[in-house]
């Protein structure tokens, strides 16, 4: 369901960051989502004043930590505090959500909830639809300071058969959370 009258304090803001064999510019997101071998690695969570970084377990190495002012959620189940949430009518807020958070959401997690998607009124509000691009206009910087770190990090690739997600070290992953943090 979609709440395009949202207002911010009414919403979960939320990054997925995601890992697939499928190249997600060249086969778009939609091919992306549904390929059996995407699957969730972090999502960036924020409401009112709380920040948290779900991290999916095996999906990195142990040492992680989220950046200061950032909870680590460690754990295959959503955080209570976003069920709760969901449960009392917030509604879950992505960039791109339409394209490629929801329905991420509905594959990997499953839990019926309102959304709305920021990019349709970046582009009403004359910004760029890109959430790079729209940083850039509104911040002057860039939303990913390492494209290389996140394609390293979001790529899988098959070896003996069997699809193999990449690990990296916990500085590189790290890395990666401060970035997904920075798109929240």
């Amino acid at each position: 369901m979609w709440n395009w009258t949202a207002k911010p304090s009414d919403c979960v803001f939320l990054d997925f960051e995601t890992q697939s064999l499928v190249n997600i510019r060249k086969d778009g997101g939609r091919k992306y989502v549904h390929d059996p071998s995407t699957r969730i690695s972090l999502t960036g969570l924020m409401h009112e004043d709380r920040r948290t970084m779900w991290v999916q377990p095996g999906t990195t190495p142990e040492g992680i930590k989220a950046p200061d002012g950032w909870e680590l959620h460690l754990d295959k189940a959503p955080p209570n505090w976003l069920l709760n949430a969901i449960s009392q009518g917030a509604t879950l807020c992505a960039h791109n959500a339409l394209e490629f958070d929801e329905p991420v959401w509905r594959k990997c997690i499953g839990i019926d909830a309102k959304w709305v998607d920021c990019m349709p009124f970046c582009r009403a509000a004359g910004l760029p639809g890109s959430l790079d691009k729209a940083c850039q206009a509104l911040f002057s910087r860039s939303k990913h300071q390492a494209y290389g770190l996140l394609n390293m990090l979001c790529t899988a690739k098959v070896s003996g058969g069997s699809v193999q997600y990449p690990m990296a070290t916990v500085a590189a992953w790290n890395a990666f959370i401060a970035n997904c943090c920075v798109d929240v």
